[in-house]
């Protein structure tokens, strides 16, 4: 969880979400992880990285 911690930290606008026992395909079922994942996209205040 270190390197990601580190991750998060350093980049602008990431939010780093832990959990337990969820797997690699369960994680994409999950409804906390999906609604949080789309609430991350559809926030209008996140900052943006210019293109």
């Amino acid at each position: 969880m270190r390197g990601k911690r580190c991750v998060a930290d350093t980049w602008t606008g990431a939010r780093l979400r832990s959990t337990n026992g969820l797997g690699y395909r369960r994680i994409t079922k999950d409804s906390e992880v999906v609604g949080g994942v789309v609430a991350f996209v559809c926030d209008e205040d996140r900052p943006r990285i210019a293109s």
